[in-house]
């Protein structure tokens, strides 16, 4: 693996609020601390991760829900956690041509693909479709495959 880790930010929320796969979350977290590697994020990835805990406050369903106050609280330990936020306008060219390269469906996306492969490091990530749809375990991996 490389000297960097690159999750998007359905895997960041697993480190936050407790859910599927917040044990392989974690368990990745715990190794990249361990290996000293530098936290790298394309630079939308804070206004995704705090979109989805507020989402999780709105939701009802008991299984999605989240209080308000854990929010709070997932919110300060996110703000806690130091990223390096690439920002370049070679990584937007580069996401340009890795969404027509993939056909990924978003922008947004394909800043985590592009930045994965502008650093040689895979982006982890608990979106099957993302998966299915690049199909390429050097550019992206899911949460779910990850092991202590």
């Amino acid at each position: 693996m490389s000297a960097h880790l690159l999750v998007d930010a359905s895997v960041a929320v697993k480190w936050l609020i407790n859910e599927e796969h917040s044990d392989q979350a974690d368990a990745l977290l715990d190794e990249s601390n361990r290996q000293g590697w530098r936290l790298i994020c394309p630079p939308h990835f804070a206004s995704e991760v705090i979109n989805v805990l507020y989402r999780r406050t709105q939701r009802k369903e008991p299984l999605f829900h989240v209080d308000l106050d854990i929010a709070d609280g997932a919110l300060d330990a996110f703000f806690e956690t130091e990223f390096d936020v690439i920002w370049a306008e070679e990584l937007y060219r580069h996401a340009w041509f890795m969404a027509r390269e993939h056909k990924i469906s978003t922008i947004d996306d394909a800043l985590y693909v592009a930045l994965a492969d502008l650093h040689a490091t895979p982006v982890w990530t608990a979106d099957q479709r993302l998966v299915n749809t690049v199909g390429d375990t050097r550019l992206v991996r899911w949460i779910g495959d990850y092991e202590r």
